[in-house]
């Protein structure tokens, strides 16, 4: 505190709320962790992008009967769970986010 009356009296090192301002220096590490969170969530992104997958999709090797055979077994799988009646938790899901979303 000052002691001159000359002088307004000094104010603690707070921010709002009463909080304790960060460390002399501090800020200048902010940029460089958000630059290297930035970059990690896009390269993460892409790598999981639908357009990836398509890419890794058309480089795989044919399978030939047994990717057939797994196709067909999906299918009836497919099949069994409509004549079971079981609901489509998935499509449900999609057709609620599309809504919340205004995707339509």
């Amino acid at each position: 505190m000052s002691s001159d009356p000359a002088l307004p009296p000094s104010r603690p090192a707070t921010g709002p709320a009463g909080r304790t301002r960060p460390a002399a220096g501090s800020w200048r590490r902010a940029p460089l962790a958000f630059l290297v969170t930035l970059w990690a969530a896009l390269s993460l992104a892409w790598a999981l992008s639908g357009e990836r997958f398509l890419d890794w999709a058309f480089t795989m090797p044919d399978l030939g009967p047994a990717g057939d055979g797994l196709l067909a077994l999906l299918v009836r799988a497919e099949e069994a769970k409509a004549a079971a009646g079981l609901p489509d938790l998935f499509g449900a899901l999609r057709a609620a986010l599309h809504h919340w979303t205004g995707l339509g």
